[in-house]
């Protein structure tokens, strides 16, 4: 019985952790940069820390797709997150910024195990939809700011199993969330082709995101 009440706390806190959290790198929107082909590379530090590249694609002026692979840790386990998304710029009303709505989705799966003895297996699955706005700082040259503000759905499954008898048996759980999510940062054009970015995000819990973007 001991093991069994190990598994599910176990699980109950993989689903806590996996509630309102993030499982990519920052964006850097620049919905002005006319470049066609980008790759990011950076690292996204919080409750959830995540290595990832990221892939991004100009199809129109107007639509950019993007896609990326990363490493994240979920409380003990670290294992590979990966998804994709699109942005579409909006006409531009406002000589100041532009703005556009980005949508996307990241996947993570992950295992515990306890030496053969029992397992728990996590799935965190997360659909995003914001409003994203950039621009240029005038006082800086080659500075320029970008936020984003939207919700974050969140669906965690859990599974257990046990292995040992009398006590063999399994288990299976899942949770809904939906957060508010926040995020502002800067971006400097280094040179035409290098460019760092540096962002600060809410998503129940806040993250500090750093990457570096390569335009081909």
């Amino acid at each position: 019985m001991k093991l069994l009440t190990c598994l599910t706390l176990t699980a109950l806190s993989f689903s806590g952790l996996a509630r309102a959290e993030v499982l990519s790198i920052t964006s850097g929107i620049d919905l002005d940069d006319p470049t066609q082909l980008s790759a990011d590379a950076g690292f996204s530090a919080g409750d959830i820390d995540t290595f990832g590249v990221r892939l991004n694609y100009r199809i129109t002026p107007e639509l950019k797709v993007f896609g990326g692979l990363g490493n994240s840790d979920v409380g003990s386990e670290s294992d590979l997150s990966f998804g994709g998304g699109v942005i579409y710029t909006l006409p531009d009303f406002n000589t100041a910024f532009r703005s556009g709505i980005k949508a996307s989705f990241y996947r993570w799966s992950g295992s515990y195990g306890f030496g053969g003895l029992g397992s728990v297996d996590v799935d965190i699955n997360e659909i995003t939809v914001r409003y994203v706005l950039s621009g240029n700082l005038e006082a800086v040259e080659n500075l320029k700011w970008f936020g984003e503000v939207g919700l974050h759905f969140l669906n965690s499954s859990v599974s257990y199993s046990s292995s040992i008898e009398p006590e063999a048996r399994r288990g299976s759980d899942s949770w809904n969330d939906t957060e508010l999510g926040l995020e502002a940062g800067l971006l400097y054009d280094f040179t035409e082709d290098f460019a760092g970015i540096v962002s600060f995000e809410i998503v129940d819990k806040s993250f500090l995101n750093l990457a570096l973007r390569y335009r081909f």
